[in-house]
């Protein structure tokens, strides 16, 4: 099952080279990047324009569905974790549609599978 993101969807933490890959999977998905939130350091989105510093979040955001992108394990829990403490929702999760995964997969909250890649 495939979740709709009818007003877009937030990247938190914008400095991993790792966002280029969300972002294009959001475009082949036909989802809308509503912003990408910035830690500090290197913004590497490729839509420059939807940067946005953590303390200078617009209240439209507070509640916005997010994912966390970071490659390892513990960085996303902490992006997670830290998003959370900012009013964000973890989304579902986000498939993109160039990856194959089994009807009976379960795919948590901010969970993100990325082109290519097979489950099940």
């Amino acid at each position: 099952m495939r979740i709709m993101f009818e007003n877009g969807i937030v990247l938190f933490g914008v400095k991993s080279p790792a966002v280029v890959e969300y972002e294009e999977s959001l475009a082949r998905a036909g989802i809308s990047l509503r912003a990408g939130v910035s830690l500090g350091g290197p913004v590497r989105l490729l839509n420059r324009k939807a940067s946005v510093e953590i303390d200078k979040l617009p209240a439209s955001l507070v509640g916005a569905p997010c994912i966390p992108c970071a490659f390892l394990p513990n960085a996303r829990k902490d992006l997670a974790n830290h998003a959370e403490d900012h009013g964000f929702k973890l989304s579902g999760a986000l498939v993109d549609p160039a990856s194959v995964v089994a009807s009976s997969s379960r795919l948590g909250k901010g969970t993100y599978v990325n082109a290519g890649t097979i489950i099940g």
